[in-house]
């Protein structure tokens, strides 16, 4: 799993998608958190969670 930190909405589900991971988005403004450790595997069939808040 990649970091997402810092990066906006837009940018995050453009990565998912070339990934082929489904995300779902919390918030609004910038990744703080994800549901999935960095670096951690994963499987196409999971779901990442991503908090976003104002920078």
């Amino acid at each position: 799993m990649p970091d997402f930190t810092g990066l906006n909405a837009s940018a995050s589900q453009a990565l998912t998608s070339l990934l082929g991971i489904e995300v779902e988005l919390e918030g609004e403004g910038v990744v703080v958190g994800q549901s999935i450790a960095v670096g951690e595997q994963v499987n196409n069939d999971k779901t990442i969670v991503l908090q976003l808040a104002e920078s």
